[in-house]
């Protein structure tokens, strides 16, 4: 069977976590695979551009 979830967090390991949690798995392994659709852009000083 065929689970799918999508999820976002500030790290590409929190949107997977956060993806697991949703399915109700509680750790991922070599079954799982992950499509990540965007990358978190990192800030300039903190300051500047970069996703929130």
């Amino acid at each position: 069977m065929l689970k799918e979830a999508i999820s976002t967090g500030a790290t590409v390991e929190e949107a997977k976590e956060n993806a697991c949690k949703e399915l109700g798995v509680e750790t991922y392994d070599d079954r799982i695979d992950f499509e990540i659709i965007e990358l978190p852009a990192k800030k300039v000083l903190g300051l500047f551009g970069g996703n929130s």
